[in-house]
């Protein structure tokens, strides 16, 4: 599946409504790429699934838990030692990347509130999960070491440190007319990848989508000034819809085999929709 920070926007404002102040009382590994946590909210249960698989990496609560083996793997063993009868207090995105963190509180030695974090990092084949404390890593799903990257390493006792940012413009928080004057400005193939070039959180789906919304063929190179004017509404349409109140609705694209292609924020237009 195609993930976008977009998508990651709503997959948190979605786990914020309905996990957060929850309980964690149980932690599984049902696959060596997957965490499951079960959680206590204040009249029923529920549960999170994080799936590190490389090829499609997701966070979301399941509608039916899956299978768990007999024995639990060694990190599913320090998972449940840190972070059972713990408290979901926050749950957040790093900007528009595709970074969720989620922070949970424990009751420590002399009723001291010990904050850890759980931090998902939805990034295709570098996905990975890391339990930290005090910004030190206590251990992940996948280590590290210097010789598989020169910018951080992912180890215990190492100091975590983030992937690199992206440089773009926020869709959401920056002004349309400057994310269309910035993707204009660049130069590029056609103004769809100059789009996704110019802002964080933006794929190709989702900048097609916004194109077609604003009537812009998908091989134009610049935009003339009617359609900038056309797409930066459209922009702030968006914007408009996912910061309001209301729970936004969210899209699909299904292939033919009935697997999900991406999830966008705005209704599909394009023929990858059919």
């Amino acid at each position: 599946m195609n993930l976008e920070g977009l998508t990651l926007k709503l997959v948190t404002d979605n786990l914020n409504r309905e996990l957060l102040g929850s309980k964690i009382y149980r932690v599984y590994m049902p696959n060596p790429h997957a965490v499951l946590l079960l959680v206590r909210r204040k009249s029923d249960t529920s549960a999170l699934l994080a799936d590190l698989n490389g090829g499609s990496p997701a966070l979301y609560i399941p509608a039916k838990l899956p299978e768990n083996p007999e024995t639990p793997p060694s990190f599913c063993m320090l998972l449940r030692k840190h972070l059972e009868e713990g408290r979901i207090t926050k749950i957040y995105q790093s900007d528009l990347d595709r970074i969720i963190t989620l922070e949970i509180d424990m009751l420590g030695q002399s009723s001291k509130i010990i904050t850890k974090k759980l931090i998902c990092e939805l990034t295709g084949k570098n996905s990975n999960l890391i339990l930290i404390q005090d910004e030190v890593i206590i251990d992940s799903l996948k280590h590290v070491g210097a010789a598989q990257s020169s910018y951080r390493t992912i180890l215990p006792g190492k100091e975590y440190v983030a992937p690199p940012p992206q440089s773009g413009l926020n869709l959401l928080t920056a002004d349309p007319a400057e994310i269309v004057g910035a993707a204009n400005g660049l130069p590029s193939a056609t103004f769809a990848k100059a789009f996704v070039r110019a802002t964080t959180g933006v794929g190709k789906a989702t900048a097609a989508e916004l194109l077609a919304a604003a009537d812009i063929l998908p091989q134009t190179v610049r935009l003339e000034p009617a359609e900038a004017r056309s797409l930066a509404q459209r922009i702030a349409e968006l914007q408009q819809r996912l910061s309001g109140e209301a729970v936004p609705p969210v899209y699909a694209l299904v292939s033919r085999t009935n697997q999900v292609k991406t999830i966008l924020a705005l209704p599909p237009l394009t023929a990858a929709a059919a």
